[in-house]
């Protein structure tokens, strides 16, 4: 199974990593993650997976997204994922509460509605 899904990576890079790290092997996972963030194109395919769940305004309550945390920590998956890309600073964040709209005023001060 696992050889099936590293050869049809291609396809879709993510699914097949976290097949692979379901299927706990985290090694051939890494080597599809390295060849994939080689790219600019693989990159941004792939980057959304690394951002921790509230960096993409996602409920932490999937197994499949929890791989992705540990899995960065190999170092030579940091070291890929570096050199192109980064964990989007905290300040970026989606919200989690709803943010006011905004209101301006008209000439004569009527505010718009």
């Amino acid at each position: 199974l696992a050889e099936a899904l590293a050869g049809d990576a291609g396809d879709n890079e993510a699914a097949a990593i976290e097949a692979l790290l379901c299927l706990g092997d985290a090694d051939r996972a890494a080597a599809i993650a390295i060849s994939t963030l080689a790219t600019t194109e693989g990159a941004s395919s792939i980057a959304d997976q690394f951002q921790p769940d509230a960096a993409v305004g996602l409920p932490p309550i999937s197994y499949l997204r929890a791989l992705w945390q540990p899995f960065l920590e190999r170092a030579d998956v940091r070291a890929a994922f570096e050199a192109k890309l980064r964990i989007l600073p905290e300040p970026l964040w989606p919200g989690t509460e709803p943010r006011a709209i905004p209101r301006s005023r008209l000439p004569d001060g009527m505010p718009v509605t």
